[in-house]
């Protein structure tokens, strides 16, 4: 198999074909390394020897056997490089046959599954996984497993969740059993589709984000200066619901023995309870994919995958026809798209001197396409019709549009909207406030990009209901619940120009906080509830704390960089009713001044590693992620650990802030506990998973110990932990 890769020169062209072969023959002798029979064999009779004597594995075993899964998925990946029909004799759908049966992959399956945040909502057996379940319960599913072939699926547990005003979406919650062997199939099926799926896709793929996404759209657009661009804004109807089932089981790159499996998940039907718990309803499944299944991104990939390939073959044979419609950027200073001519082998594309003013970009069934003519667009727009046709998709009309991108004109994708507005000194523009040089310039129309009007609704109007039905609560337990729904909205929201909207969302919890403080002492005065509930710089003065309590609180404003007037909370006492010796203070996270703001097209990742997939170059994508991780942690001691574990949990060995997680889902652990030695230095804490942490705890749980604490000469105290 010969690498993607396209030459320029007759010398360039030798120079790399024998720097290929060399990396080849280094590789071939290295094949299968992970399949090593002898470590991935004395592992295998380790684990055996736990699970008999009824004890769940150590963590030393599981960082070595998800070594082992990802050296095998970086395997399967080298052997499918270029399938182009699934066959049964590839060496690649042979490892997949041959590791879906090994106990070290089933037992990956089930620590994974336990982390996940759909394991703790049960399906229609009711059953449950998570990080505190005992070693029985995991120990019945690796036995269940083994079979997995003869286990009949059962049907989807259907529940509507709000989706908008007026309509709701379906999701289809499977059984615990069927969620194990889909998220086997998931390791195994994913490596292969990662090679031949689009370059610009964003969307359920690892080591991409939506941060990209929005990134390469700004990098097409942000210097357009006059009006020739058209956009086409695009969104699939029922994309999940409406999916053909015989182009899914055709089309996937499974053995073909597994087909039959695949097509009883397809056909296994939803059923329905009513909100009493006593009648039921059953519906067949004759289309579509359940939402909320583990494996139904990746169909939805599957079916899509090719639209970018399908629409640069007819704009090369167009520019080959009509040389008029070919772009020269001298003059135009257009950098759209990239410098197309043919399509090789797995959709690579080689580059020359055309550039065809085109880009495409795609986030799930949400996909964007931006053309410089209005005849290449209309001609794209028909061929994507006929090739969802034959997936049995259709477009919505209601939400795609087709605009001429003007001034003034906008777009919204991925909760931002896009426009093109002259900037003035004389004209203030709230949402536009912005500190990065590059949309300062006076003179001519420039891109801006902030939150959209629809998503700031949604976090105010979440804000409001938080706090009018919280007012008999303390602030310490009202901040508890602000903070999370203020972090997760600035991880999103920070880039471009969002620090406007991020002030106004301030001013408005402003209002709303002051209006708590009034609404729980109307009596009080306006001075009184300021210096109660908002001067933190005053606060040892108004609640009248000693000296010792002050210094260290005093440290801790100044530690965090609080402001002045932020809106705090003091707790004296815990849930049980005992009084804690130094009280505990809190804060509300103000969201302008929670996380930087940062240019969405410096996290988008080089052309040459968009061409290729994650399991070749698995170093280089784990370092793209870590630019969008490090503006989302939040505290400086984080930082600093976040930074000397590189980002690694200290029990899983896997990376803390995935696509899909957020920072609060990360705790400090005490390598050695607290309740022993006292010590909250740098050298005995790590950042951890919250469901690491809490299973680790669940299992070797801190024993109560008496300590002597010597406060003074006089006074001693025994605590206890």
């Amino acid at each position: 198999m010969w690498p993607r890769i396209s030459f320029s020169n007759s010398h360039a062209k030798k120079y790399r074909m024998s720097r290929y072969l060399s990396n080849l023959a280094n590789t071939t002798t290295s094949k299968y390394h992970i399949s090593n029979s002898q470590t991935i064999f004395e592992i295998g009779t380790q684990v055996k020897s736990e699970l008999k004597k009824g004890k769940w594995i150590e963590a030393k075993f599981k960082k070595e056997i998800a070594e082992i899964i990802s050296n095998i998925q970086k395997d399967i990946s080298r052997e499918t490089f270029n399938l182009k029909d699934c066959n049964d004799k590839n060496e690649g759908i042979k490892l997949m046959k041959k590791w879906a049966h090994k106990l070290i992959l089933h037992i990956y399956v089930v620590e994974e599954l336990s982390k996940r945040k759909g394991s703790k909502t049960p399906g229609l057996d009711g059953i449950i996984l998570t990080g505190t379940s005992t070693p029985k319960e995991k120990i019945k599913l690796i036995k269940q497993l083994k079979n997995w072939k003869n286990i009949k699926p059962q049907p989807v547990k259907r529940v509507w969740i709000p989706k908008n005003k007026n309509e709701k979406r379906p999701l289809g919650i499977p059984n615990l059993i069927d969620r194990c062997i889909q998220l086997m199939w998931l390791m195994l099926l994913d490596p292969i589709v990662e090679n031949n799926s689009d370059f610009h896709s964003f969307g359920f793929r690892k080591g991409r984000n939506a941060a990209q996404a929005i990134g390469h759209i700004q990098k097409n657009l942000q210097f357009v200066i006059d009006n020739n661009m058209y956009i086409w804004d695009v969104d699939i109807k029922n994309c999940f619901s409406s999916m053909d089932h015989s182009w899914i089981i055709e089309n996937t790159p499974i053995p073909s023995e597994w087909k039959e499996k695949l097509r009883s998940w397809l056909k296994s039907g939803s059923i329905t309870i009513s909100s009493d718990d006593i009648s039921t309803r059953f519906e067949e499944s004759f289309t579509g994919v359940p939402q909320g299944g583990i494996l139904s991104p990746l169909l939805m990939n599957i079916a899509l995958n090719g639209m970018e390939k399908l629409m640069l073959l007819t704009l090369i044979n167009v520019s080959k026809k009509n040389k008029k419609l070919l772009i020269r950027k001298r003059k135009t200073r257009i950098t759209i798209g990239v410098k197309y001519t043919q399509i090789g082998d797995c959709g690579k594309i080689k580059y020359r001197d055309k550039n065809l003013g085109f880009f495409y970009c795609r986030y799930a069934d949400d996909f964007v396409i931006g053309c410089v003519f209005r005849h290449n667009l209309k001609l794209i727009q028909k061929e994507i019709i006929k090739f969802l046709f034959l997936r049995g998709l259709l477009i919505n009309n209601l939400k795609s549009k087709t605009i001429q991108f003007k001034e003034k004109t906008s777009f919204n994708f991925l909760g931002y909207s896009f426009i093109r507005l002259r900037y003035s000194p004389y004209k203030r523009i709230k949402y536009l406030q912005s500190k990065l040089p590059e949309y300062r310039l006076k003179g001519r129309a420039r891109l801006y990009i902030y939150p959209s009007k629809k998503k700031f609704k949604e976090v105010c109007k979440k804000f409001k209901l938080l706090i009018r039905y919280n007012y008999h609560i303390t602030s310490f337990q009202l901040i508890n619940k602000i903070n999370p729904l203020i972090q997760g909205w600035c991880n999103y929201f920070n880039l471009c120009n969002s620090t406007g909207t991020r002030n106004s969302l301030r001013f408005r919890m402003w209002l709303h906080l002051k209006k708590w403080t009034i609404r729980k002492h109307p009596k009080a005065g306006r001075r009184w509830l300021m210096k109660q509930y908002f001067l933190i710089s005053d606060l040892t003065e108004t609640h009248k704390l000693s000296d010792s309590v002050s210094k260290i609180i005093k440290n801790k404003i100044k530690w965090h960089k609080l402001d002045k007037w932020t809106f705090y909370g003091l707790a004296f006492k815990d849930v049980k009713g005992q009084k804690y010796k130094i009280p505990k203070l809190n804060w509300a996270h103000f969201p302008n001044k929670k996380v930087k703001t940062i240019a969405a097209s410096s996290l988008v990742p080089a052309t040459v590693l968009l061409n290729t997939s994650y399991y070749e170059n698995k170093e280089k994508w784990q370092i793209e992620r870590d630019k969008r991780n490090k503006v989302r942690i939040d505290n400086n001691l984080w930082e600093k650990l976040y930074q000397r574990d590189k980002g690694v949990c200290y029990f899983c060995h896997q990376h803390l802030l995935d696509e899909q997680s957020d920072s609060t889902e990360i705790e400090i652990h005490h390598i050695i506990p607290w309740a022993y030695t006292q010590n909250s230095k740098i050298i005995n804490l790590a950042l951890t998973h919250k469901n690491c942490h809490k299973s680790y705890h669940h299992t070797n749980p801190v024993k109560p110990t008496l300590k002597k604490i010597l406060f003074s000469k006089n006074r001693v105290v025994i605590l206890k932990d």
